[in-house]
């Protein structure tokens, strides 16, 4: 949003469009994913991922229960952060794409990093020269549309809200239409088995949001979603 405002801002003032957005980005951390990147995908602004690896975490030298080679950037340097209840997950993903493929667990983040719609390039920080030959063949990596949906699985965000919420009712509803009714009593105006009583506002907005949901489902979920 404050980038969003920002642009807004110097539209108004004359300035120069932004083009390019440098963000930290890479195959354990999909933060981006959430606001930024849809944003940059709509404006038309290109994103430079950079730390793709890590920080080194995702070059294949590392596991979840152990700390690395010692003079591995990541060993003396704990950053970028990562979620480590994902890590495990993420990381025999890519360990296993390699394996299938024959290459190096570096090279296929990389081009899975490359897959996504929002990137135009990526920031490399090879250390040897062996690195930088592995990291440039990213480029030539084709990944399988099934290998590819493995490794989005494996990294996926957890949901959050309003999100979840959709998730949880079109379980209960494979229709895809949220059953409101059976939530709340509209003509009465009382939450069913909480006796909360609703305010004639709220009941007014639950009456025209029923009414829409009656007519275009599709619409009001798609909305929702």
């Amino acid at each position: 949003m404050q980038q969003a405002h920002r642009r807004h801002h110097d539209e108004e003032r004359g300035g120069v469009d932004e083009t390019a957005t440098e963000c930290p980005g890479d195959f354990a951390g999909r933060d981006i994913e959430r606001e930024i990147a849809p944003l940059c995908l709509a404006e038309g602004v290109a994103i430079l991922p950079w730390s793709p690896l890590a920080g080194g975490l995702l070059s294949g030298k590392f596991d979840p229960d152990k700390k690395g080679p010692a003079d591995a950037r990541r060993a003396s340097f704990d950053f970028p952060p990562v979620n480590l209840e994902r890590l495990p997950r993420v990381l025999s993903a890519l360990r296993g794409v390699a394996v299938a493929t024959g290459t190096s667990v570096a090279r296929v983040a990389l081009a899975w990093q490359l897959t996504r719609p929002f990137v135009t390039s990526i920031i490399i920080g090879a250390k040897k020269k062996e690195q930088l030959v592995d990291n440039l063949a990213a480029t030539e990596l084709r990944l399988s549309s099934e290998q590819l949906t493995l490794l989005d699985e494996a990294s996926a965000l957890p949901a959050e809200y309003p999100g979840w919420m959709v998730e949880f009712q079109n379980k209960r509803d494979p229709r895809g239409a949220a059953k409101v009714r059976r939530i709340c009593n509209v003509k009465s105006g009382r939450l069913c088995g909480v006796g909360i009583s609703v305010s004639p506002l709220l009941l007014w907005a639950l009456r025209i949001f029923l009414g829409a949901a009656r007519r275009f489902p599709g619409l009001v979920m798609g909305n929702l979603a």
